[in-house]
């Protein structure tokens, strides 16, 4: 099995693969649907905090929404959160998102320090969700691999195999 292509447009969502047999498989999902996570309240953070570059999974609260409704999404989770905490009174996000629509500014959300994979891509997400359901023996015939590590060495004065 083998993706073909996938694309994302006006909402909607096509990804074919071909399997070994050669025959085509195409899912297509209209306003598809997305799933972040965001740290529950015991864990929540105010926004200014450092990044959270690790948080345990029990730590996190899964959301599903629209894709087309991500960021709306996003900012309501924040302001419902920062409300319950006690950390701002008012809907600064929701308001934030209605002031500026989609521009590159709302993608500023994905950098709160409470939002988790929020801004993956939605096709390579809907990529994953379609492997685990046509590729359960996993996924065959590879035929290349790319591998890139870059080391800083400058620091230590000699090669790392040294």
């Amino acid at each position: 099995m083998e993706f073909v292509t996938s694309i994302f447009a006006n909402n909607k969502l096509a990804i074919v693969a071909k399997n070994d047999d050669g025959e085509k498989l195409i899912q297509i999902e209209e306003d598809p649907k997305f799933s972040f996570y965001i740290n529950n309240i015991e864990n929540f953070v105010p926004s200014n905090h450092h990044d959270v570059p690790y948080i345990e999974f029990d730590k996190v609260n899964k959301i599903s929404t629209k894709y087309s409704k991500l960021f709306e999404t996003i900012a309501k989770e924040l302001d419902s959160r920062e409300k319950e905490k006690g950390i701002s009174k008012d809907s600064k996000y929701e308001n934030f998102y209605r002031s500026v629509g989609r521009s590159s500014m709302v993608k500023q959300l994905h950098k709160n320090p409470n939002i988790h994979a929020s801004d993956m891509n939605v096709e390579d997400y809907y990529k994953a969700k379609f492997n685990k359901i046509h590729f359960k023996e996993g996924i065959s015939n590879i035929s290349k691999a790319y591998l890139d590590i870059e080391v800083d060495t400058f620091k230590e004065g000699r090669f790392v195999s040294e």
